[in-house]
């Protein structure tokens, strides 16, 4: 089972995504940490953008070779074309796509992006650009709002709901 992570940044998705990853005993992969790989300092340029998707692309089908049962992937997927890659990737090997998408108030999410994260480089600028180039997920997904406090239970809520409508997999 692939289950992608996504929303703009500061939302929360990638702590989420990598407490999920722990929760269920998946593979966690983010595309901050390949971002991080090609520059210290991102430009976050379209270019860039479609090479990190490549490589996740990529990186999945390793990890899906190793025979790692469950992948939880972490990014923005913004774009319709972002979530087409893995959509058709995971058509091709026969497995599981489960969308979650974050969102969080706004001003929750420019207090997030003012303070500094191991692995993102993203700020307000790039969350602005993001947000107006954001597309719709049309793919049936589950939304979870983040705060400060409630990770515990978005964990158990997409727990219960991956158990609920995955349980032959898990």
């Amino acid at each position: 089972m692939i289950i992608v992570v996504f929303g703009l940044p500061g939302t929360g998705k990638t702590f989420f995504a990598e407490q999920l990853a722990k929760e269920i005993k998946a593979e966690y992969l983010g595309s901050d940490n390949i971002r991080i790989e090609f520059s210290d300092d991102p430009a976050y340029s379209d270019r860039e953008k479609d090479a990190v998707y490549q490589v996740i692309i990529h990186r999945l089908g390793n990890k899906i070779d190793t025979r790692k049962n469950h992948v939880v992937l972490d990014g923005t997927f913004y774009k319709k074309l972002y979530r087409e890659m893995i959509t058709q990737f995971t058509k091709s090997k026969g497995l599981v796509l489960v969308w979650f998408e974050m969102y969080a108030q706004e001003t929750l999410i420019k207090a997030r992006l003012k303070k500094q994260r191991k692995y993102s480089k993203e700020n307000i600028e790039t969350y602005e650009v993001l947000k107006q180039e954001y597309e719709p997920c049309l793919y049936p997904h589950l939304c979870l709002e983040s705060n400060d406090e409630n990770i515990s239970q978005l964990l158990r809520m997409s727990k219960k709901f991956l158990q609920e409508n995955f349980h032959h997999i898990l």
